[in-house]
């Protein structure tokens, strides 16, 4: 299915730049497809409404940056972050929107591969981290950490952030719970499917994007907050088989994008220059939980 789903981006794609081809090859200029991936932390036809006019925003602010060649930039919607995070190290995608985890993971298994910026979205608070969240239901008697003790907990995915690692960690360190604590634990997939699943009574707490918790509080949903953690910005990363001035061409388009509107339509307040080491918390969240706090994934 993944391989269909491409050829088929690709071919869009490609009809994009044939339909253009007459023009661009008068004018001597070189046509280039370009794939961009994103995952579906959300319902797909949110994600990509919500990308499809944000992908096209970037397209243009790139393409005015470049002389002698032009980009037909595709929206691939991954179902979760294991295949965003194969497309991008395979190559099938060009660049993508990866979490911190699935960023660094990647990067292990493609150290080619360039960190372009961080993604600072809406909700970030401090100009600088994300906030990861623990969600209860609003009646729910649970009031702390403590409480959680002999409770069923929901994480999104194994290669999430908040949804995984940094909750699990924190934790961890806020109050020592491992996976021995809890009755039972699942993986869910989607931001929404666990803040659906505690609201359902289906799990007595869950970890997701705080983000994604206030926006689910605002639809009316009978949810409350039980804890906040910080979580190092979402990453923006590009493959080497994307051409090298194609790519500074593209992080400076995203660096230096500073309207408040067309950042908007993307959820963001804007991006970052970052290296690596941003993501040492991730590292080292990964590390810890893999090796003493457990909720290893089904195989």
């Amino acid at each position: 299915m993944k391989t269909l789903s491409i050829l088929a981006v690709t071919a869009a794609a490609a009809g994009l730049l044939l339909s253009a081809a007459p023009v661009l090859q008068a004018q001597n200029v070189e046509m280039v497809p370009v794939v961009f991936t994103v995952v579906s932390d959300d319902h797909p036809s949110e994600v990509r409404k919500r990308y499809r006019e944000f992908h096209r925003i970037i397209e243009e602010q790139l393409n005015n940056r470049l002389e002698d060649k032009q980009v037909a930039i595709q929206l691939a919607i991954a179902p979760n972050f294991e295949v965003g995070m194969e497309m991008l190290v395979s190559g099938e995608g060009h660049f993508a929107r990866l979490s911190p985890v699935a960023y660094l993971t990647a990067l292990q298994a493609k150290p080619e591969l360039r960190l372009l910026a961080g993604e600072l979205s809406l909700a970030s608070e401090d100009g600088h981290d994300e906030l990861g969240a623990l969600v209860v239901a609003a009646d729910s008697p649970i009031q702390s950490l403590a409480d959680l003790r002999g409770t069923s907990i929901a994480f999104v995915t194994p290669l999430s952030g908040a949804g995984r690692y940094h909750s699990q960690d924190y934790m961890f360190h806020e109050e020592g719970l491992t996976e021995v604590d809890f009755a039972g634990y699942a993986y869910l997939g989607a931001n929404d499917d666990v803040i659906e699943g505690v609201e359902a009574g289906e799990f007595d707490v869950g970890a997701t994007t705080k983000y994604d918790l206030e926006h689910s509080i605002e639809d009316g949903m009978a949810v409350r907050i039980l804890a906040e953690f910080p979580v190092p910005l979402n990453a923006w990363v590009a493959n080497d088989t994307l051409p090298a001035d194609i790519a500074d061409a593209l992080q400076a388009t995203l660096l230096e994008m500073d309207d408040p509107d067309m950042l908007e339509v993307g959820g963001l307040k804007g991006f970052l220059a970052v290296d690596t080491t941003e993501y040492d918390p991730t590292r080292d969240a990964m590390e810890h939980v893999d090796s003493d706090i457990g909720f290893k994934p089904a195989e």
